[in-house]
């Protein structure tokens, strides 16, 4: 569960990273643009613009990241129930087997 948690700070620490670096570098053109004069229109307007749609993507990729984790955390859970069944089945083997080669050998007897 410990190994777990560490891989979830590691993926997302590995997504914000490019992310974060995205969001700035496009603020900074934008407001390079604006400074020049080549831009016409409101530049708060455009941050926000521009500010939704990375948080779009980061929510998308944070959603990717979560289903993907989700799939892991179903698969694992499986396998343990899997494993849990399986010993179960030969410990009630193991108990069954005996009291039915007695039984078994008791009635070939009576014949």
């Amino acid at each position: 569960m410990y190994i777990c948690a560490q891989s979830t700070v590691r993926d997302l620490r590995l997504f914000f990273k490019p992310v974060n670096g995205l969001l700035e570098s496009s603020s900074s053109a934008s407001i390079r643009i604006a400074s020049a004069g080549e831009y016409v229109g409101d530049v708060s307007a455009e941050k926000r613009r521009i500010e939704q749609h990375f948080q779009q993507l980061k929510q998308e990729e944070m959603r990717h990241l979560l289903d993907s984790l989700n799939l892991q955390e179903r698969v694992r859970i499986d396998n343990m129930v899997d494993k849990h069944a399986t010993e179960m089945l030969q410990l009630i083997d193991k108990k069954v087997s005996p009291t039915i080669q007695s039984v078994q050998l008791s009635s070939c007897s009576r014949i």
